[in-house]
């Protein structure tokens, strides 16, 4: 320390990393790099995950460019080998693209390029990168979102329909009467259901249909979370059966190791009966 000054700005011997050290006391040092932060991450930080959106964006519109062009791919193999960059057969084009332009091979180019392919799958294209990216709210996230290889819009549907198809044939709780005009199903052929809002009467027990809609977007929504709760409840009735296959598969190992061992100890004492029939 060269000063007692109670803010003082060190700057490591190893590094050229600036440290903020501060002598009064704990919360002082939390306040400023509180504020260290935020000018970090309203300056460095933004600035600096915009430009490698906006450099991904770049190497995007270069895939688009040369995907589905064997002869134009073939040409760009050559530059890249000639450039220095390794690969075989089955690297892919965006992992090819990645590596040149950042020059790393680890688990950070994996995620690049598999963003890289994400999007175009997902139809978007270089100028509508960034603004996807940052919806999406981030590289990992729409990594971990299209883990699958499903995108997110994809696997709704995919449970909506499954919800649906599950609720048609399923078993009646309660039936009406009549059929109030809120609750008439959509006729543009795409959802069968309409729905109802309960309320439970305190006074006489009774549940009594106050409000009903055939909103498609409303119905799906709720579709999602009985798909949710389908799935959810397959997966864990999947789990106990595949547990009781493996014990009931452990179960008949043993049976057949101890029915083995019996027949190697009958083996044994036939042979012991014999060796000493022959000795008399």
């Amino acid at each position: 320390m060269t000063s007692n000054n109670d803010n003082i700005n060190a700057v490591s011997s190893s590094s050229d990393v600036n440290v903020t050290v501060v002598n009064s006391d704990p919360f002082t040092q939390l306040e400023m790099l509180y504020k260290e932060q935020q000018v970090w991450n309203d300056t460095l930080y933004t600035t600096c995950t915009s430009k490698l959106y906006s450099m991904l964006a770049g190497c995007l519109d270069v895939c688009a460019q040369y995907k589905g062009e064997r002869k134009r791919r073939a040409l760009l193999d050559n530059w890249l080998t000639a450039a220095g960059l390794k690969f075989n057969d089955g690297t892919a084009l965006e992992t090819k693209i990645v590596r040149y332009v950042f020059r790393i091979t680890n688990k950070r180019s994996l995620t690049y390029a598999r963003v890289l392919r994400i999007a175009i799958a997902e139809g978007i294209k270089s100028d509508g990168f960034v603004a996807w990216v940052i919806e999406q709210g981030g590289l990992e996230e729409v990594r971990r979102k299209f883990a699958d290889g499903v995108s997110p819009a994809v696997r709704k549907k995919q449970v909506v329909k499954a919800a649906a198809d599950i609720l048609l044939e399923a078993s009646t709780i309660v039936s009406l009467n009549t059929f109030p005009q809120q609750l008439e199903v959509n006729t543009d052929g795409t959802l069968e259901f309409s729905l109802a809002l309960v309320r439970k009467n305190k006074s006489t027990g009774f549940a009594e249909i106050v409000r009903g809609t055939k909103n498609a977007s409303v119905i799906a929504k709720f579709l999602a979370v009985v798909g949710k709760e389908v799935i959810d409840a397959r997966t864990a009735q999947l789990a106990i059966e595949q547990q009781a296959t493996a014990a009931e598969a452990a179960e008949k190992a043993i049976d057949a190791a101890m029915a083995a061992l019996q027949a190697e100890l009958e083996d044994l004492a036939r042979n012991d009966s014999n060796a000493l029939a022959v000795a008399a």
